[in-house]
């Protein structure tokens, strides 16, 4: 996935982390005493409303990138849109569950974002290995051994959450959490190596 996509998706990518570790990322309202004591379950869930500003964000962030290909084709690969579109769908899901009432299973969010993740890192590989192969010094050797080693770090970052899908809770929430630190990190170091470059 480019730079550009990479840097939208950071914001999200650090909303799940906090929601998954249970850290308010919003403001607590004043509890408004004129509402009815009985409201729907969307109105008392905090995972609704959450869920909902998170599929808005992803939306808006999608149709800003589809604008931006308009104006400058091919800005965004058709590939990275359409992980992009797969990432709102898997949220909008959630939102939907939560809407309805059913507890958020945040966990199965991370694991098709771990997909995601590793379906992009292998086409960041496969890219960066057919770019060496027309031009080998277009991409330094350390750049491109650090985009083979976070596509096999994807894969086997993947297999794990795989691996702990019906085990504990605590081995669940343990993986998740390291994934998603994991891929804040990969965001800072390309933030940062697009920083050096500018």
């Amino acid at each position: 996935m480019n730079a550009l996509v990479r840097n939208l998706s950071m914001p999200v990518s650090v909303a799940v982390l906090l929601a998954f570790a249970g850290v308010s990322t919003l403001a607590q309202a004043p509890v408004d005493q004129t509402k009815p004591a009985v409201q729907s379950p969307s109105a008392t869930n905090p995972d609704v409303q959450y869920m909902q500003i998170l599929s808005q964000l992803l939306h808006v962030r999608l149709q800003r990138i589809k604008q931006l290909n308009a104006q400058v084709p091919g800005t965004v690969t058709d590939d990275d849109i359409a992980l992009l579109e797969l990432q709102a769908k898997s949220v909008d899901q959630l939102a939907a569950q939560a809407k309805d009432g059913k507890e958020t299973d945040w966990f199965s969010l991370v694991l098709v974002w771990a997909q995601i993740s590793n379906i992009s890192a292998d086409h960041d590989w496969q890219r960066v290995a057919k770019v060496r192969q027309q031009s080998p010094q277009a991409i330094s050797e350390p750049d491109a051994e650090m985009v083979r080693l976070r596509a096999q770090l994807a894969t086997a970052n993947l297999e794990r959450g795989k691996a702990v899908q019906n085990k504990s809770a605590d081995d669940r929430q343990n993986w998740a959490l390291q994934y998603l630190v994991m891929e804040v990190q990969t965001l800072q170091d390309k933030t940062q190596r697009l920083e050096e470059r500018e």
